[in-house]
């Protein structure tokens, strides 16, 4: 490729020697963005994530799946996606919910191994259990983790 450079103390612009070339050419290539790289690297298979719903009457709305070694899960207030098929206004979180979310996946998952944040592309709370779907009872712990939130959040077991 053929470089041009503007000299900063008289703004002209000027064609690049050999030496300058190759140096501005192996500089691009180091520093080409990772995309371009993954995209000349060719085709990769896009997995998509099996979600498991959860209903947690008058309470929450969930759904958890694996993606690569973690767990994901998604929480939105119960009625949530009624409301937004009807176009109406969505629901909240009961008060307390995001707190008792914190602690109950905590308790089960470690807390250091966790990330909670505001999906805001799903309108949901997202909880990604770093390194958990290596673990042979995943599915097991999820429900359980379902479970102790609904119970914590003032649900009747069953």
């Amino acid at each position: 490729m053929s470089w041009l450079e503007k000299n900063s103390d008289t703004n002209a612009v000027g064609k690049t020697d050999a030496a300058r070339t190759k140096l501005l050419d192996e500089t691009r290539e180091e520093n080409l963005p990772l995309i371009k790289k993954e995209s000349d690297a060719g085709q990769k298979p896009f997995v998509p994530v099996q979600f498991q719903p959860v209903k947690s009457p008058g309470i929450y709305e969930a759904e958890f799946g694996v993606k690569g070694s973690d767990i994901i899960f998604h929480f939105w207030p119960s009625g949530y996606h009624a409301a937004e098929h009807r176009g109406a206004a969505t629901p909240k979180f009961q008060p307390g919910f995001e707190t008792q979310l914190k602690l109950v996946m905590a308790s089960i998952f470690d807390a250091n191994r966790l990330n909670i944040d505001n999906d805001l592309d799903v309108g949901a709370l997202f909880v990604r259990a770093i390194g958990w779907a290596d673990n042979q009872f995943y599915r097991d712990l999820c429900i359980k983790a379902c479970e102790q939130l609904h119970a914590a959040m003032g649900g009747e077991p069953g």
